[in-house]
Formats: C-alpha cells, structure tokens, sequence
C-alpha cells in the first residue's frame, strides 16, 4: 500500500514540476515578447508621429483652390510607412486597458487620416487631369471634398499625435528590463539610439505629450529646438464637475514676443505645455446646465511660463452660478 502512495505522490510531483515548468516558459516567453514588442512599437511610433508632426503645418496653411496652378501649391496626399505591427499581436503582449485603449485609437486614427488623404489625393487628380471650368459645379465638388478632407486630416493627426505620445511615455520604462537587456542589447544604448536617431528622450516624450494634449486653436507643431513650460488646472471640483457633465475649460496664449494669441483647450489635472515665456492671459470653463445651454466663466490671468523644470499650477475663482453647478 506505501508502494502505491509512493507511485502517486512521484506521480504528483512530476506533474507539478512539470506545470511549474511550463509556467515558467510561458512568463519568459511573454517577457521576452514584451521586451522585444515594447522596443519594436517605440521606434516605428517615434518614426510615424515625427512624419506626422510635419504635416500639421501644411494642413494649417491656406487652402485657396480656383486654378490648376493654385492646385499645384499644396502636396496631392499625406502619406506616411504604415506601421510593421498588427493591433491583434500588440493586444496579445500588453495586457493593460489603458494600453489596449491607447493602441486601438492610435491605429484607428492612422487608418481614418490614410482614407482622408486617399480622398483628398482622388478629388487633387480629378481637378488636374479634367477641370476645364473651375467654377462649375463638379470641380466645385472636388474642392470641397480637398478642404474637408484637409479638415479631417487635422483632426486626425493631432489626436494621433496626443495618443502616440501617450503611448510611447507609458512604453519607454519597459524597453528596460533584464530580459529586454539580455534578448536585445543593453536598453541604455537604446535609448541612446532613440535619441541619436528621433532626438527623443523620456522628458523630452513627456513634453510633446503635455504639448499635444493640449488643443491649440490654430494647430501648431512642437518645436523641439524651443524650450518649454508646464502648467495644470489642479482644481478638484472642476474635475468633478466635467465628469459629471458636459464641459471643458480653455486658456487663451499670448507669445512670449506678444506677436499672436491663440485659444488652447486642457483638460484639468493634466499637465500642457507652452512655449517658454507664454503669458496666459485668461482662463475659461464652460459647463453644460440642466437646460443644456452652456454657462462660462472667464478670469483674467497673467502668468508667465518658465522652463519645465517644474508644473506650474494655475488658480481659477468661481463665482456662484458656476458653483451651484459643481458637485459638493
């Protein structure tokens, strides 16, 4: 009978160490990928949101379309290299929502400014090869399909830029890890790279994240050769109240050199970033009533940003009717 416990219990055992084992190879193998996917999206990220950022100020410029030599003035299509990765084998390595949430944005906004461009490039080629009246109504039909593509062109790039952004700060620290550096090669020499080659480094992702996050109003690219100042609306109430209900609160910009003035919405407790010297000058926030009309207030300000060496927080006074709308 002790022969046949004997006979269970190795029986046992075995089995443990080999689920044990199996496990083992299981976590390795989905570090390994992890290290090695996290690199991989890092550098085909930074090379399609730089060729993104210059786009921004083409897609700004005047769009003044009434013969084919004004035509020739703008690019046909905006184009970039489709990412190497497919959303389904990412989804697989990175487990957190937010990751997850992140990843399927970014390639969904990538797919939605391809078909824009697409668009845009089909109306461009139909003008130049058949518009002989540009004032009739097919030609007038492909201009408007130009500018409206242009304006979702825009919309599109600047939130691929906010979520790449987002993603690559959530995934440079895993680019450094003992699997990653042993499978890939030191991370610190990555990162040596990935500043040589894209001039990015982990403050420097940080800052075009809070510049990118913010809205400007018009759309200007980050300038990194320009030094840069954070701020943040840390008011807890606010926050409350714009999960709440529909709302938002926007800062209006005068240029260090007081040249040009721009609106720029943020969003509270995130941090935004400014050119160096920016002087905000007012605050705004607008929240939508129980009738469904919008009530704003705005304050003067006059605060001068200064590096980013420190978050800046910025007041805002409420008056009453704006309060009763604030949760306890």
């Amino acid at each position: 009978m002790d022969g046949d416990w004997t006979v269970v219990l190795s029986f046992i055992g075995t089995l443990g160490a080999l689920m044990i084992t199996k496990t083992v190879e299981r976590v390795y193998t989905q570090t390994v990928q992890r290290a090695e996917r996290s690199r991989d999206l890092i550098l085909h990220l930074a090379d399609t949101l730089l060729a993104v950022e210059r786009f921004i100020s083409p897609l700004v410029a005047p769009c003044d379309i009434r013969d084919s030599a004004s035509l020739r003035r703008i690019d046909s299509s905006f184009t970039w290299s489709p990412l190497p990765l497919k959303v389904e084998s990412l989804l697989d390595v990175f487990s957190e929502p937010e990751t997850h949430r992140l990843i399927y944005k970014f390639f969904d906004r990538d797919s939605l400014c391809r078909q824009a461009s697409a668009e845009h490039e089909t109306a461009y080629y139909w003008l130049l090869d058949n518009a002989k009246d540009w004032t009739a109504d097919d030609a007038q039909e492909r201009v408007g399909a130009i500018r409206e593509s242009r304006t979702r062109m825009l919309r599109y790039t600047q939130e691929m830029l906010s979520t790449g952004y987002q993603l690559l700060e959530r995934l440079h620290p895993l680019a450094n890890n003992v699997v990653g550096n042993l499978t890939r090669g030191d991370a610190a020499a990555f990162y040596k790279y990935l500043e040589f080659e894209h001039q990015l480094t982990k403050a420097g992702i940080g800052l075009r994240r809070a510049y990118y996050e913010a809205r400007f109003t018009p759309p200007t690219p980050f300038r990194p050769h320009e030094q840069y100042g954070l701020a943040v609306l840390a008011d807890q109430r606010i926050g409350a109240a714009l999960r709440e209900r529909r709302g938002g609160v926007t800062v209006l910009v005068r240029s260090a050199d007081g040249a040009s003035e721009a609106r720029v919405a943020i969003r509270p407790f995130k941090d935004f970033a400014l050119p160096e010297g920016s002087v905000i000058r007012e605050i705004t926030i607008w929240v939508e009533t129980d009738s469904g009309q919008p009530l704003r207030h705005s304050a003067p300000l006059d605060r001068a940003l200064g590096p980013s060496n420190r978050v800046v927080p910025l007041p805002l006074a409420v008056p009453p009717e704006v309060t009763r709308l604030l949760p306890e």
